[in-house]
C-alpha cells in the first residue's frame, strides 16, 4: 500500500468518524426534546389549576388543599430544564384516616 492510498484511507476513515459524531449529536438533541416535551407534559396535566390533586395510597384517598391557603414560601425549582414554583403552605392538616395520638408524652399517628 503506497502514502497515497493510506492518506485517502485516513481521509475516508476521518470523514466516516465526523459523520458518525454529527449523527449520534443529532440523535442526542432529538431524545432531548422529546424528553423535554414529556417533562412539560406531564407537569401540564398533574398541576392543572382546574381541578385538585388527589392522592391515593392503599385505598385511602388524600386530597391536597387548595392554592388559596396561606402560602409560607415560594420556592423556584427546576426538572429537567423547566422552570417552576413550588407554592409551601402553612396548612399542616393531616389526611382522613389519621388520628394524632400521644403515649406517656410520645406523639404518634394512628391510621384508620
Amino acid at each position: 500500500m503506497s502514502v497515497d492510498e493510506t492518506l485517502q484511507w485516513g481521509i475516508v476513515e476521518g470523514l466516516l468518524a465526523l459523520a458518525f459524531v454529527l449523527v449520534c449529536a443529532i440523535a442526542h438533541f432529538i431524545q432531548r426534546r422529546i424528553a423535554e416535551r414529556e417533562a412539560d407534559r406531564t407537569l401540564e396535566q398533574h398541576f392543572l389549576p382546574d381541578r385538585p390533586l388527589q392522592l391515593t395510597y392503599r385505598g385511602a384517598r388524600y386530597v391536597l388543599p387548595n392554592k388559596d391557603t396561606e402560602a409560607i414560601a415560594q420556592i423556584p425549582v427546576q426538572y429537567r430544564g423547566t422552570a417552576t414554583v413550588v407554592t409551601v403552605s402553612s396548612s399542616n392538616q393531616l389526611p382522613e384516616g389519621v388520628t394524632p395520638l400521644k403515649f406517656r408524652g410520645i406523639p404518634y399517628l394512628r391510621i384508620h
